[in-house]
């Protein structure tokens, strides 16, 4: 018995020093290549794997064997892919009934050319993801991690997964667009492409992107992700490729700015884009663009440039609808401004909200003898609209300075900036002469009325009845009733009650007739009577 038990004992030994040494260190052999080699070919019969011996770990637990070999290569329609490493596991009940079974393969490659690794990939499995991904990607190169799983009948199933990074890779997606350098980390799961850490250069400038994934909905993509980037210098080139789109009137000489920006869109399997939807926070160091507005009847040191500095700017686009909200310093005189705005545009009508305020720098209206005191502080309020005719809407627009207030409320022009409609105009200020003028012109029922306690006509009338430019820029057919208790005329002369009608049409002053008392009493009356040719 002790014999017995000896040898059993013995029989044991050697068998745990067995199991021990194939789970630790295992052994090498080429039994198996036959049949993983014929497991390939089941796969896709073009499909060649030159095989070197194979490694087999005992994994007892899970009543397994682990195979993997090192440096093989696969070849298909003559492209060769040369592998790190191959992995896979054998039933060890499969082997003992005489059956090689594999659940999975395990694919580890070396640097490979993306074009031959998509083309392999796609004689296992022909998605639409990899017919897109041959098709925009014109070089790099990627280091991939795959696995793939068997049903019990030997074919692939549906849930490939592949993971890795790809280096210095450049992408054909539109003509317009120069993809290049392009880097990152993705792994496609369950025919979801997901994209991490990635650096591109994008027409010659250097974006980074948290991440970009890539979501199979019916026949198309949703793309979803987000794209960030430290200063950027934007040349001429770039700014009508990017921004002039939206901005076709905008003179560009300079732009330097940062930002965050996350976006999502439709992708179809033609490649068009639908849906797209931007989200951005941007800093604008500097914008510099050509001033091609002639306002310097307003502001005396206007230059020929304007200038957008320290900017902070959030921008939204969805469904054709571009909102733009805004804020930082604006030099376009000889010192800085703060300018605050806001933008919507949507199927080519533009809303419009802008605050500018002025701190040291000249403001001035001729025309009610107005100006700003340099050291005072004045802000511009202008809120509206313009449509796709170019007809421009004011809804509000206010000067403010000090206890001095220039107010006109639904005003219409045309592109020419022609008046077409008024709403109401209220003066309450002091002017150079250091008269308080207070005044207001509003319509009703296609009339307007002009009236007020105390105006300084030094300079409006002439330029109402006498010069051309002025008149010419109502084109308003209209009666406009005047009723202003005082008018001061010059250093020594006032009207009182001054009250009459003035007829406009075609642009013109076709008939006026107005009456008013001297301080003298004596009586003043200004006629007009004119066919309008």
């Amino acid at each position: 018995m002790k014999i017995v038990f000896k040898f059993f004992i013995s029989i044991l030994v050697i068998f745990l020093i067995v199991i021990t040494y194939l789970s630790i260190f295992g052994i090498e052999t080429d039994r198996f290549n036959g049949q993983i080699e014929n497991k390939i070919k089941n796969i896709d019969n073009k499909t060649e794997i030159k095989l070197d011996k194979i490694k087999l770990v005992l994994d007892p637990f899970k009543f397994k064997i682990k195979l993997k070999t090192l440096g093989p290569k696969l070849k298909n329609q003559n492209v060769i892919i040369e592998i790190e490493s191959l992995k896979t596991q054998v039933s060890l009940k499969a082997l003992f009934e005489n059956k090689f079974s594999i659940e999975n393969l395990e694919i580890s490659t070396n640097s490979l050319e993306i074009k031959n690794f998509i083309s392999f990939i796609r004689t296992f499995q022909n998605s639409t993801e990899l017919f897109i991904l041959e098709k925009i990607i014109k070089k790099g190169f990627l280091i991939a991690d795959i696995k793939l799983k068997f049903d019990s009948e030997g074919k692939i199933k549906d849930n490939i997964e592949v993971k890795g990074f790809i280096k210095d890779t450049k992408l054909g997606f539109l003509k317009k667009y120069n993809f290049k350098k392009l880097n990152f980390i993705f792994e496609y799961k369950n025919k979801d492409l997901y994209l991490n850490d990635i650096s591109f250069s994008l027409n010659n400038l250097n974006l980074l992107s948290e991440y970009i994934s890539f979501k199979k909905i019916e026949d198309d993509f949703l793309v979803n992700g987000v794209i960030n980037h430290n200063k950027l210098n934007i040349d001429e080139k770039n700014f009508s490729l990017f921004i002039k789109p939206y901005f076709p009137k905008i003179n560009f000489e300079k732009l330097k700015f940062s930002s965050n920006n996350s976006f999502s869109l439709r992708l179809s399997k033609k490649l068009q884009i639908n849906d797209l939807a931007i989200d951005s926070k941007i800093l604008i160091e500097e914008f510099l663009i050509i001033n091609k507005f002639d306002f310097k009847n307003f502001f005396p040191d206007l230059k020929k440039h304007i200038n957008f500095s320290d900017h902070d700017v959030s921008i939204k686009y969805s469904k054709d609808n571009l909102i733009i909200d805004g804020k930082g310093d604006f030099l376009f005189q000889d010192k800085k401004d703060e300018l605050k705005y806001s933008i919507n545009r949507k199927n080519n009508n533009f809303d419009f909200k802008n605050l500018l305020k002025i701190n040291k720098n000249p403001l001035k209206i001729d025309l009610l003898n107005y100006k700003k005191n340099n050291e005072s502080e004045a802000s511009i309020l202008l809120e509206g609209s313009k449509n796709n005719k170019d007809d421009i809407f004011i809804k509000s627009f206010l000067i403010s300075e000090e206890k001095n207030r220039i107010k006109v409320i639904n005003l219409k022009l045309n592109k020419s900036f022609k008046i077409l409609k008024l709403g109401s105009v209220n003066l309450d200020y002091i002017d150079v002469e250091k008269q308080k003028n207070q005044i207001t012109l509003s319509s009703k029922k296609k009339k307007y009325y002009l009236e007020g306690s105390f105006f300084n006509a030094n300079k409006l009338i002439d330029d109402l009845l006498f010069d051309d430019n002025k008149t010419k820029l109502l084109n308003i057919d209209t009666n406009l009733k005047v009723d202003i208790k005082k008018i001061r005329l010059d250093n020594e002369n006032n009207l009182s009650n001054f009250t009459g009608n003035i007829t406009f049409k075609n642009k013109e002053v076709v008939k006026a007739n107005l009456v008013g008392k001297f301080s003298d009493n004596k009586k003043l009356k200004f006629t007009i009577n004119s066919n309008g040719n």
